[in-house]
C-alpha cells in the first residue's frame, strides 16, 4: 500500500486548494453586467471612447486621452420587456483613489432603441463601483443598481 507522509498531504492539499480559488476568482458569471429590481432591468456596458471617436457630438464630444471610457445603460421594464426611454439615468463611478464622478448620462436613440450614456475618465487599472440611478416619472423613488466593473480586464 502506498503511504503518504502528512507534509506531502498538507502541501497538496494547499495548492489544490490555491488553484481551485484561482479559477474561482477569474470566473465571471455571464449576467455580471446585467441587474433586476423594482420592476427595471439595467444592462452596462464599458467601452474605450476611442471606439465611439467618430460620434464628436456624442456628450459633447470625447477625450483624446486613453482612459476616457463610454459608460453605456439599456434600461427595460421587466413586465414587458420594452425600453424605457424616459427615465433620468444618473451615474457615480468610485475607483481607488478616487473621490468618484457623477454625471447624468444622455438619452441616445440608435437605430430606434433608446439607451443611455456618458464619457468618464478612468485611469487606474482596478475595480471600479458603477451606481446608476434611475428615476422614472411618476415614480417616487430611483431604481438603483450597483455594479462592479472590473477595469484590470482591459
Amino acid at each position: 500500500m502506498f503511504k503518504l507522509s502528512t507534509k506531502t498531504v498538507i502541501v497538496t492539499a494547499v495548492i489544490i486548494i490555491g488553484v481551485v480559488a484561482i479559477f474561482a476568482a477569474l470566473a465571471r458569471p455571464l449576467n455580471e453586467y446585467e441587474k433586476s429590481a423594482d420592476g427595471l432591468t439595467a444592462y452596462l456596458g464599458v467601452t474605450p471612447a476611442a471606439i465611439v471617436k467618430g460620434r464628436q457630438t456624442m456628450h459633447g464630444g470625447t477625450s483624446s486621452g486613453p482612459h476616457e471610457y463610454h459608460i453605456n445603460a439599456a434600461i427595460f421594464d421587466t413586465t414587458n420587456t420594452t425600453r424605457v426611454s424616459d427615465a433620468t439615468v444618473t451615474t457615480k463611478v468610485l475607483g481607488m483613489g478616487l473621490l468618484g464622478q457623477e454625471a447624468r448620462l444622455e438619452a441616445m436613440n440608435d437605430a430606434n432603441a433608446t439607451t443611455h450614456g456618458g464619457f468618464f475618465y478612468l485611469p487606474s487599472v482596478a475595480i471600479y463601483a458603477i451606481r446608476l440611478m434611475i428615476q422614472r416619472p411618476g415614480f417616487q423613488q430611483p431604481v438603483i443598481f450597483d455594479f462592479n466593473y472590473d477595469h484590470r480586464r482591459q
